[in-house]
């Protein structure tokens, strides 16, 4: 159950749906695990509320960074992490119209004992 969470000012160029849609088959593919299970959201940064090189990004900023979460729970190797963060980043690429260094992916393994889903504790 990977979860991706991305956040960005919102342009009227950017398909939400199919971006969530896309992001989520790709990092599912690089996973080698059922699209159905990766969760993916988007949260739009609304204009002002994202500081980044030192000012303020607006909707008509093109160049903000988007942000990009992935976790997942723990026992991939660094390979396959390696390749889902690359799966990821070519979706935000291509959504967004970025080159690779105006795009910003973090991993967060998910560890047992500490994910709770389907009723209880895993």
């Amino acid at each position: 159950m990977p979860i991706i969470r991305i956040q960005a000012l919102r342009n009227d160029h950017i398909d939400v749906k199919t971006l969530l849609e896309e992001t989520s088959q790709a990092l599912a593919d690089a996973f080698r695990i059922e699209s159905t299970q990766c969760w993916s959201c988007f949260s739009e940064i609304r204009p002002g509320e994202y500081f980044e090189g030192g000012r303020h990004r607006g909707v008509s900023d093109t160049s903000h960074t988007p942000l990009v979460t992935v976790s997942a729970y723990e026992g991939r190797s660094e390979k396959d992490i390696s390749k889902a963060l690359d799966a990821v980043a070519t979706k935000i690429k291509s959504s967004f119209g970025k080159d690779a260094e105006d795009v910003f992916i973090e991993y967060h393994e998910l560890r047992s004992g500490q994910v709770y889903t389907g009723g209880g504790v895993i």
